[in-house]
Protein backbone atom coordinates (compact mmCIF):
# COMPACT_ATOMS: atom_id res chain seq x y z
CA UNK A 1 0.00 0.00 0.00
CA UNK A 2 1.19 3.25 -1.07
CA UNK A 3 1.26 6.18 1.80
CA UNK A 4 1.56 9.67 1.02
CA UNK A 5 5.27 9.92 2.66
CA UNK A 6 6.00 7.80 -0.50
CA UNK A 7 4.10 9.72 -3.45
CA UNK A 8 4.51 13.36 -1.90
CA UNK A 9 7.93 14.92 -4.24
CA UNK A 10 8.28 12.03 -6.15
CA UNK A 11 4.94 11.90 -8.62
CA UNK A 12 3.74 15.23 -8.32
CA UNK A 13 7.03 16.72 -7.38
CA UNK A 14 9.84 17.63 -9.89
CA UNK A 15 10.51 15.22 -12.51
CA UNK A 16 12.56 15.62 -15.58
CA UNK A 17 11.80 15.71 -19.37
CA UNK A 18 12.81 12.15 -20.33
CA UNK A 19 10.21 11.19 -17.53
CA UNK A 20 7.22 13.22 -18.91
CA UNK A 21 8.38 12.19 -22.99
CA UNK A 22 8.66 8.56 -21.77
CA UNK A 23 4.90 8.80 -20.01
CA UNK A 24 3.44 10.16 -22.89
CA UNK A 25 5.02 7.90 -25.71
CA UNK A 26 3.86 4.57 -24.07
CA UNK A 27 0.18 6.07 -23.17
CA UNK A 28 0.09 7.20 -26.54
CA UNK A 29 1.38 3.78 -28.26
CA UNK A 30 -0.48 1.26 -25.74
CA UNK A 31 -4.15 3.63 -26.46
CA UNK A 32 -2.86 2.72 -29.92
CA UNK A 33 -2.44 -0.67 -29.90
CA UNK A 34 -5.79 -1.11 -28.15
CA UNK A 35 -7.87 1.25 -30.45
CA UNK A 36 -8.48 -1.45 -32.65
CA UNK A 37 -9.67 -3.91 -30.49
CA UNK A 38 -12.03 -1.54 -28.91
CA UNK A 39 -13.61 -0.25 -31.77
CA UNK A 40 -13.77 -4.46 -32.79
CA UNK A 41 -15.68 -4.87 -29.33
CA UNK A 42 -18.23 -2.40 -30.39
CA UNK A 43 -18.60 -3.70 -34.10
CA UNK A 44 -19.35 -6.95 -32.49
CA UNK A 45 -22.05 -5.76 -29.99
CA UNK A 46 -23.86 -3.25 -33.04
CA UNK A 47 -23.39 -6.86 -35.17
CA UNK A 48 -25.00 -8.56 -32.73
CA UNK A 49 -28.31 -5.80 -31.69
CA UNK A 50 -28.70 -5.02 -35.82
CA UNK A 51 -28.96 -9.10 -36.33
CA UNK A 52 -30.53 -10.43 -33.69
CA UNK A 53 -32.38 -12.98 -36.00
CA UNK A 54 -29.04 -14.89 -37.01
CA UNK A 55 -28.70 -15.93 -33.13
CA UNK A 56 -30.57 -18.14 -30.24
CA UNK A 57 -29.69 -15.95 -27.99
CA UNK A 58 -28.13 -12.24 -29.04
CA UNK A 59 -27.82 -11.05 -26.14
CA UNK A 60 -24.35 -13.70 -25.84
CA UNK A 61 -22.76 -12.42 -28.66
CA UNK A 62 -23.38 -8.80 -27.06
CA UNK A 63 -21.65 -9.46 -24.12
CA UNK A 64 -18.87 -10.80 -25.85
CA UNK A 65 -18.24 -7.72 -27.71
CA UNK A 66 -18.98 -5.67 -24.51
CA UNK A 67 -16.53 -7.96 -22.46
CA UNK A 68 -13.93 -7.07 -25.24
CA UNK A 69 -14.55 -3.68 -25.07
CA UNK A 70 -14.76 -3.11 -21.58
CA UNK A 71 -11.29 -5.19 -20.96
CA UNK A 72 -9.25 -3.11 -23.36
CA UNK A 73 -10.73 0.16 -21.39
CA UNK A 74 -9.59 -1.59 -18.26
CA UNK A 75 -6.19 -2.43 -19.20
CA UNK A 76 -5.79 1.32 -20.54
CA UNK A 77 -7.09 3.00 -17.62
CA UNK A 78 -4.39 0.33 -15.26
CA UNK A 79 -1.98 1.21 -18.00
CA UNK A 80 -2.58 5.32 -16.87
CA UNK A 81 -2.35 4.71 -13.45
CA UNK A 82 0.76 2.58 -13.56
CA UNK A 83 2.90 4.57 -16.42
CA UNK A 84 1.77 7.85 -14.43
CA UNK A 85 2.84 6.61 -10.64
CA UNK A 86 6.14 5.79 -12.16
CA UNK A 87 9.00 7.08 -11.01
CA UNK A 88 11.90 6.61 -13.12
CA UNK A 89 11.88 6.16 -17.22
CA UNK A 90 13.30 3.08 -16.52
CA UNK A 91 10.09 1.95 -14.04
CA UNK A 92 7.91 3.73 -17.34
CA UNK A 93 9.36 1.60 -20.04
CA UNK A 94 9.25 -1.84 -18.24
CA UNK A 95 5.40 -1.67 -16.85
CA UNK A 96 4.53 -0.07 -20.32
CA UNK A 97 6.64 -3.76 -21.35
CA UNK A 98 4.53 -5.67 -19.00
CA UNK A 99 0.98 -4.20 -19.71
CA UNK A 100 1.31 -4.29 -23.57
CA UNK A 101 2.31 -7.73 -23.03
CA UNK A 102 -1.00 -8.43 -21.01
CA UNK A 103 -3.09 -6.51 -23.47
CA UNK A 104 -1.99 -9.21 -26.25
CA UNK A 105 -2.01 -12.35 -24.51
CA UNK A 106 -5.89 -12.54 -25.37
CA UNK A 107 -4.76 -12.46 -28.91
CA UNK A 108 -2.06 -15.09 -29.09
CA UNK A 109 -4.18 -17.47 -27.02
CA UNK A 110 -6.57 -17.08 -29.51
CA UNK A 111 -4.34 -18.06 -32.58
CA UNK A 112 -2.66 -20.83 -30.57
CA UNK A 113 -6.32 -22.43 -30.07
CA UNK A 114 -7.82 -21.37 -33.71
CA UNK A 115 -5.41 -23.68 -35.45
CA UNK A 116 -6.33 -26.60 -34.23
Amino acid sequence: MLRKEDLSGKVFGKTNNWLIVARFICCLILHQQLNGEILHGQEKMKFALNHSFRFDDYTIAFFAGFMQTLSCLFIELINLIVILTSVTVLDVVLNFMALAIIAEFDNSFYQAFALE
